[in-house]
C-alpha cells in the first residue's frame, strides 16, 4: 500500500546517500513504491557528483557515518561547494549526538531521523519538505 501524501511525487527526485547497500535498497524500494524517482549514492563523493549532474534533485536523504567523507562533510560541501543552500536535506543515521545535530542544524537541516526508520514518519517529513519548500529554508 502506497503511503504517498505528496501531490507531485512522480515529479520529485530524491537522492539517498548511504554507504549501506541494504539501507540504500530499502530507501529505493520505499520511495519508488510511493511514486518518487530515486537516485542512490554509496558515499559523499558520489552523492556530490550526482548533485553536480542531476539538477532536478528535490531532496537528499543523508547518512552520517560513511567512510571517506562523512555526512557532515558531505552536507558542508553541498551547501558551500555546490552552493545548494536551499536543498532540503534529512539525516537518516544511527548517530544520535546532540552536538552533531546542532552542527547539521546550522547548515539548514530540519530533520534528523535515527535508524531504523518508520516509513510513515519519513513520508510525513518528505511531505512537509516537498509540499512547502519554504519550510526547508
Amino acid at each position: 500500500m502506497a503511503l504517498s501524501l505528496v501531490d507531485n511525487a512522480a515529479n520529485t527526485k530524491i537522492l539517498a546517500i548511504d554507504d549501506s547497500e541494504e539501507v540504500r535498497s530499502q530507501i529505493n524500494e520505499f520511495f519508488k513504491k510511493n511514486g518518487f524517482q530515486v537516485q542512490l549514492a554509496p558515499d559523499g563523493q558520489s552523492g556530490l557528483k550526482v548533485l553536480e549532474t542531476e539538477k532536478d534533485i528535490s531532496l537528499v536523504i543523508l547518512d552520517f557515518n560513511m567512510p571517506g567523507m562523512n555526512g557532515l562533510e558531505t552536507l558542508e560541501a553541498i551547501r558551500t561547494q555546490l552552493n545548494l543552500k536551499d536543498l532540503p536535506i534529512v539525516f537518516l543515521t544511527t548517530e544520535d549526538s546532540e552536538e552533531k545535530r546542532k552542527i547539521a542544524k546550522s547548515f539548514g537541516v530540519k530533520f534528523w531521523l535515527v535508524k531504523p526508520f518508520l516509513e510513515q514518519k519519513v513520508m510525513k517529513i518528505v511531505k512537509i519538505l516537498i509540499n512547502d519548500p519554504s519550510f526547508a529554508q
